[in-house]
């Protein structure tokens, strides 16, 4: 993260430094010449530094799990995505077990294909089931707590 701000701060360093040379060869006053240069300067810089953020996702993406990190819970839309993940997984599996039955697939393809497709479907199973249900023992607790609170309540009402 720390050399994501030093790029940050270097290619808005190197911003303002031509701009300032742009300025100086322009004798310090402003032409849409100059506004042009350096606006380009800036837009080529930002591309630079996008560039270098895709590549950066794509080396270390290899590296690190798809699987959440936390247990925590996968929101509705994120579980929608998975479940639709998972049915056209399967699906690709079953269409490449019958291509593989019908002969317009070697066996060396099909099962390639299938495990790759079966251990992404592994993957999005224990996302799936690792989602901690604990809404239960949430309840239960509450509910704990709130006849703990009635039981308490209910000698001091009987005194009064």
């Amino acid at each position: 993260m720390t050399s994501q701000r030093f790029l940050v701060a270097g290619t808005a360093l190197l911003t303002m430094g031509f701009t300032a040379l742009v300025l100086w060869y322009y004798r310090l006053q402003p032409s849409p010449a100059a506004a042009f240069l350096v606006l380009g300067w800036a837009c080529i810089l930002v591309c630079g530094f996008l560039l270098w953020r895709a590549a950066q996702v794509l080396v270390s993406s290899g590296q690190e799990s798809t699987l959440p990190q936390s247990r925590e819970a996968i929101d509705d839309r994120r579980r929608e995505e998975l479940e639709r993940e998972k049915k056209l997984l399967l699906k690709a599996i079953k269409e490449i077990e019958f291509d593989h039955d019908m002969g317009k697939v070697s066996d060396e393809d099909a099962h390639a294909s299938t495990a790759r497709y079966r251990a992404r479907a592994v993957q999005i199973l224990k996302m799936l089931e690792e989602e901690p249900n604990d809404y239960q023992a949430v309840v239960e607790k509450e509910l704990a707590k709130r006849m703990a609170k009635s039981r308490a309540g209910s000698p001091k009402e009987a005194a009064e």
